[in-house]
C-alpha cells in the first residue's frame, strides 16, 4: 500500500514540474534558426489585455516580448521589447538577437524562445507569462505565424529566468543582451 502512495506521489510531483503554468496558454513560442539566413520576427499586441482609454493614463495593455536565444543548448543572448496595445515590434535575428552573443564560440544554428508577459516595463529575468501577443517569422522563404497555443512549464520558465539572469550578470548589459527593432 505504501509503495502505491509513493509511486502516486512521485508521479504527481513529476506532472507539476512539467505541466504548463495555468493561464499562460498562447504565452510562449519557439522557433529555430540557421545563422546564414536572416529572418525577422514581428510580434503583434492584439489588445487582449485592454488599452488605456485616457491619454496619458497608466500603460494598460502594454505587453513584453521576451527573447531567449540558444545554440548547442546554451543560452547566447536574451532581452525584451515592449509593445503598445494594437501595436507591434520587429526584431531581426542578425541585427537584434544574435549580433552580440555572450560567448565568442561560433554558432551556426539555434533556437529562439519567445515568452510574452505584461508590460510596459520588461525584464526577461522575471517575466510572468501572459497571453496577448502573436509572432510571425519572415525570411526569404516567406512568412509564417509561430505556433499558437503553447504554454511554458514551471521548470522551463525557471530555466529561462536563470539562464537570462546569468547573461545579465556576466554581460552587464553588454554582450548577450538583445536589442529592439522598430515598433509602432
Amino acid at each position: 500500500m505504501t509503495k502505491r502512495f509513493l509511486v502516486a506521489g512521485a508521479f504527481a510531483a513529476a506532472i507539476l514540474l512539467i505541466a504548463p503554468i495555468k493561464g499562460n496558454a498562447q504565452a510562449f513560442a519557439v522557433d529555430h534558426f540557421i545563422s546564414a539566413v536572416d529572418q525577422t520576427y514581428d510580434s503583434v499586441n492584439y489588445g487582449l489585455n485592454g488599452a488605456s482609454e485616457t491619454p496619458g493614463a497608466p500603460a494598460a495593455g502594454y505587453e513584453c516580448v521576451n527573447y531567449y536565444i540558444y545554440s548547442a543548448q546554451e543560452i547566447i543572448a536574451c532581452g525584451a521589447c515592449s509593445t503598445s496595445p494594437n501595436g507591434s515590434v520587429r526584431v531581426s535575428l542578425r541585427s537584434n538577437l544574435i549580433n552580440n552573443p555572450i560567448t565568442a564560440t561560433p554558432f551556426s544554428r539555434g533556437v529562439v524562445k519567445i515568452l510574452y508577459s505584461a508590460g510596459p516595463f520588461c525584464d526577461p529575468t522575471t517575466a510572468t507569462p501572459r497571453a496577448g501577443v502573436k509572432t510571425f517569422r519572415s525570411n526569404a522563404l516567406g512568412e509564417i505565424e509561430l505556433a499558437d497555443g503553447l504554454a511554458v512549464s514551471a521548470s522551463e520558465l525557471a530555466r529561462l529566468h536563470s539562464d537570462c539572469t546569468a547573461v545579465h550578470d556576466i554581460g552587464s548589459f553588454g554582450p548577450g543582451i538583445t536589442s529592439c527593432g522598430p515598433s509602432d
